[in-house]
């Protein structure tokens, strides 16, 4: 049994971090006729509902770079990857030191809960904005990360590169989590740095999908540098026109941009035939 699995912005989504009417009517055409299809992203499950409406995703969504996986047809989370608390409590000792602020997303009472201690930057502010705004969700702020880091399952940092680098180097050898870092693919000034537990990753979620809901054969689609974990479980991949050229160099292949509608195309044009 087939799974196709696309990465959302700068891949599936177009450059304003929407899902086309050809991409969505095109998929759910295919999804109609016993295509199993589903997203890996680094955004949450609030934000995924509210770009996806209406696209009859039929497997597991893949969210927050792997450190979730949510079955919507049972409406629940059915793996997450808990960031073990010393290496929580470390990695708010080193932003802290370093007079950074960012967003720590933790488990409660299975729904995932964004919080903040201070809107510090207007990126912040924007990114603050936008998902609270245009996808309804709801951020709480507390005194200190700490004192609710025990369920942790990710942390957010969006800065530029060189305001980001020192907290990357202070973390990048802490035992018991992995992290992206890589450019904003909305700006050129503006980079990710996102942590989670080493237990969770793109790659370890599509061998999740693997053993526990009978796939034998997964075809990926990404863009930037935080899909090579999604490449290294695929048994394809594509990256799209767009790409970054360190994931085109570990594609099978480059198909039509984002902005093209590449992903649906080329489902629609190899949906079927013998990979």
């Amino acid at each position: 049994m087939k799974l196709y699995v696309s990465d959302l912005d700068g891949t599936l989504l177009d450059n304003n971090a929407k899902l086309s009417d050809y991409s969505k009517n095109t998929i759910n055409q295919l999804i109609s006729k016993g295509m199993h299809f589903t997203v890996a992203t680094a955004r949450t499950y609030a934000t995924v509902k509210s770009i996806l409406k209406g696209l009859n995703v039929n497997a597991p969504v893949i969210l927050m770079n792997g450190a979730l996986i949510r079955d919507t047809k049972k409406d629940k989370y059915v793996f997450s990857a808990i960031i073990d608390k010393p290496a929580s409590v470390r990695i708010i000792s080193s932003m802290h030191s370093l007079g950074l602020y960012g967003f720590m997303y933790a488990i409660e009472n299975d729904e995932m809960v964004p919080y903040y201690e201070k809107i510090a930057t207007p990126q912040m502010r924007s990114f603050y904005e936008e998902r609270k705004n245009k996808y309804y969700k709801q951020f709480l702020k507390t005194d200190s990360f700490e004192s609710v880091c025990d369920t942790a399952v990710y942390f957010s940092f969006l800065n530029t590169k060189e305001n980001l680098l020192p907290l990357y180097e202070q973390i990048k050898d802490l035992d018991g989590i992995k992290f992206t870092f890589y450019r904003d693919v909305y700006s050129d000034k503006l980079w990710y740095l996102e942590i989670f537990s080493d237990h969770a990753s793109k790659e370890n979620a599509v061998n999740f999908l693997k053993a526990q809901y009978g796939y034998d054969k997964v075809i990926c689609f990404g863009d930037n540098l935080n899909d090579i974990p999604l490449f290294n479980a695929g048994d394809i991949n594509y990256a799209v026109d767009n790409a970054s050229d360190e994931l085109k160099a570990v594609a099978n292949d480059v198909i039509a941009s984002n902005t093209d509608n590449g992903v649906a195309k080329f489902l629609i044009d190899n949906y079927r035939k013998d990979f």
